[in-house]
């Protein structure tokens, strides 16, 4: 159903290489505040989730990021909330940075992101220029969707940087994603976006937009104090 669809993309996540220069870049994310702002075709809101991300835990093995999510209707009441665990390889830790417009409730579970090719947000920005492709995937370990074998395949394409400010250290990159989500293997169906991001290179994701051809869009925006 599409109901059980849209569950299953809210689990999916969003790499780079040089490890040092990478782990200082990754842990400016800990502690920072993102609030997600859900709406409908006409512009109305539906409901918001404040991100909070915890202190990352670095190993040999693999990168893993606690986030605290919590929900509020659209009139701000706290409805639900939950604490949901990212990880990467360390290769790839740059991938926890664009977790945000997908993260939602599967507290106590582990999402695990593995980059298939691309570099999603490079160091070489260049007014005009293009971007490569992206691809990578997310699945579930542990509990029901675990057991079920559910994952999501992500490919951001048609990638484009159209504005540098070099004064702020910011540029604003446009494009697509597809969104495909599995269980058992089996395709359940596809979501594309068109993209909108505003990227600061010392803060990582400033502010995003994801537009559905339906018209409904959601928002992301770094909203620390």
């Amino acid at each position: 159903s599409k109901i059980i669809f849209t569950l299953m993309l809210l689990f999916a996540v969003q790499s780079l290489t040089a490890q040092q220069k990478e782990q200082m870049f990754i842990f400016q994310i800990e502690g920072n505040n993102y609030i997600k702002k859900n709406y409908d075709k006409n512009g109305e809101l539906i409901n918001s989730q404040t991100f909070i991300v915890g202190k990352i835990i670095i190993n040999k093995e693999q990168y893993v990021m606690p986030l605290k999510i919590y929900l509020y209707n659209k009139k701000g009441e706290l409805e639900d909330s939950a604490i949901t665990n990212y990880s990467c390889k360390p290769s790839d830790n740059k991938v926890l940075m664009n977790i945000f417009p997908f993260g939602n409730f599967s507290s106590d579970k582990t999402v695990k992101v593995a980059l298939s090719n691309g570099e999603l947000y490079p160091e070489n920005i260049v007014e005009g220029g293009n971007l490569d492709e992206v691809a990578f995937s997310a699945s579930i370990e542990g509990g029901v969707a675990g057991a079920f074998g559910s994952s999501t395949k992500i490919k951001i394409y048609n990638r484009k940087i159209i504005k540098v400010n070099a004064n702020q250290g910011t540029y604003h990159i446009t494009s697509k994603i597809e969104i495909k989500a599995y269980m058992f293997g089996i395709k359940l169906g596809t979501i594309t976006y068109l993209v909108d991001e505003v990227i600061s290179k010392k803060k990582g994701i400033l502010e995003q937009k994801f537009k559905e051809d339906t018209g409904e869009y959601f928002t992301i925006q770094l909203n620390n104090k």
